[in-house]
């Protein structure tokens, strides 16, 4: 596959903005909205102020929706690195994957009202959300899976991931900080959420942009030309060497859960995903009821002060990376998110008995956990590309968007325990803030646990990433003479 140069990093990485917003979209917003959530925590969604499902029984499929998420990110991986097209293995996968997401998504716009808490409502909404992740799985994977084929290095997976996380800040941003104004100004003006939803749709087509980038030999292809370290060469290649690359689905999955270094990265990080995501899930709830927060504007700075230092967290984060290693930069991201959920649990209106105490109080832990956030951003993406590649290179084989799908379904499974804790939780005297308070305990504990295993990464993950020493450079700092 030919390599991306570094002039086209910037424009590659955006290729997930649409699909990834569309996913935070209908996460937070969409299925809060059916539930009628969206009209207790101060956003008039018109029509959707009122529960359109039974939420004893939603609550119940979307654990379920959550589990055969995770479930499908196996067998789809696979298919991203078996399939044979003569566009190569990633761009037909990209775009079935886009047309599925995108029926889905207007479906799920457009969901069953028979009556109001209508458990055939809970289940068509299920059944649609199951299509809609299995078409984002199918294109995301196929996406994330060309990250080892189409880079050269270490440092320029660091790039493209940084730009990734860079791209995920302004979609985090715009889901956390503007659109929660944005619902409420239009809801009060009679605008249903649907209405907002629907305009998003064609953010889905920045997932075209691989389809043209991606230059991939064709499965069937004898002869061609193509860039080699950016000089156009011709190359012959035949269907044995090409067929000799693809791998079987147990000895794909073998490949991956044989790798103990990827094994053990996957586990740590559902920890700190688990806490993370639970937090992200239920911080509207938490700044509404339990800092008190009712002002559109107070959670909208809150959430910019998280998200608006991330551009400077991703500099300060790789020059750490390049000193001391992803380890340390691991360890560093968990400490200072348990630092600003610490704060938030401080920042209770129940405790403080002042807004603005609160308020200030919450946004300096913002601040102060955008660097666990911008990990949380790049990392899922560059340590699997990373491991992927090494793995490519020892094996002879690809299947790098299996080490996606193994570390999807660990996630996956993390956020369908999310979902199943979030809910009945939410629910604890909501008024006074206590489901959300002892929201910021659970992800405290989490995180800690998290950070405990972090400690015991192996040797691999402190020296992945670290520039090494140019020895010429020490002899003359430790003997002058040589320089002259």
């Amino acid at each position: 596959m030919t390599k991306l140069t570094k002039r086209k990093e910037p424009l590659y990485a955006l290729s997930g903005f649409g699909p990834n917003f569309l996913n935070l979209f209908v996460a937070v917003y969409m299925q809060n909205a059916v539930c009628g959530y969206l009209g207790y925590i101060g956003f008039d969604t018109t029509h959707w102020s009122k529960p359109i499902v039974s939420i004893a029984i939603f609550t119940v499929l979307i654990t379920i929706t959550r589990v055969m998420d995770a479930l499908l990110n196996i067998p789809m991986a696979h298919l991203c690195d078996r399939t044979k097209s003569r566009w190569g293995r990633r761009r037909p996968c990209c775009l079935i994957g886009l047309g599925i997401m995108i029926c889905a998504y207007i479906c799920i716009c457009n969901p069953l009202t028979l009556s109001e808490g209508s458990a055939l409502n809970a289940g068509w909404f299920a059944i649609i959300l199951i299509i809609y992740l299995s078409g984002s799985i199918l294109c995301m994977e196929s996406f994330y899976g060309s990250f080892p084929e189409i880079t050269y290095d270490t440092q320029s997976r660091i790039r493209l991931t940084s730009w990734k996380a860079f791209y995920d800040t302004i979609q985090y941003s715009i889901g956390y900080a503007v659109l929660p104004l944005l619902l409420s100004v239009l809801g009060k003006d009679g605008v249903s959420i649907r209405w907002v939803a629907l305009c998003f749709t064609p953010l889905l087509l920045t997932m075209l942009i691989p389809i043209f980038l991606i230059k991939e030999p064709s499965s069937y292809l004898i002869t061609g030309s193509y860039l080699v370290n950016g000089k156009k060469v011709k190359l012959r290649v035949t269907k044995k060497e090409i067929d000799s690359t693809y791998v079987g689905f147990w000895k794909s999955i073998k490949i991956s859960l044989s790798n103990k270094n990827f094994l053990i990265w996957a586990m740590i990080f559902a920890l700190f995903f688990f806490g993370l995501d639970l937090f992200l899930l239920g911080q509207q709830s938490l700044a509404y009821y339990s800092l008190d927060l009712k002002q559109g504007w107070q959670i909208s700075v809150m959430n910019s002060a998280a998200f608006a230092p991330i551009p400077i967290m991703l500099l300060i984060s790789s020059k750490v990376i390049k000193k001391y290693g992803f380890k340390t930069s691991f360890i560093v991201a968990i400490i200072t998110f348990i630092v600003a959920m610490t704060s938030f649990m401080a920042a209770d209106h129940n405790i403080t008995h002042n807004v603005w105490i609160s308020f200030s109080i919450a946004t300096v832990g913002s601040t102060i956990g955008s660097y666990g956030i911008t990990t949380f951003f790049s990392a899922p993406y560059f340590v699997p590309a990373q491991i992927a590649s090494e793995a490519i290179e020892k094996n002879k084989k690809v299947n790098s968007a299996m080490f996606f799908g193994v570390q999807g379904i660990i996630v996956a499974v993390s956020g369908a325990l999310n979902d199943a804790v979030w809910f009945p939780i939410a629910k604890i005297d909501i008024e006074n803030g206590t489901g959300p308070h002892i929201m910021t305990f659970i992800v405290i504990g989490v995180c800690s646990a998290a950070l405990i295993a972090a400690f015991f990464l192996p040797k691999y993950f402190r020296d992945i990433g670290k520039s090494k020493p140019n020895i010429l450079k020490s002899m003359w700092k430790r003997y002058p003479r040589i320089e002259q």
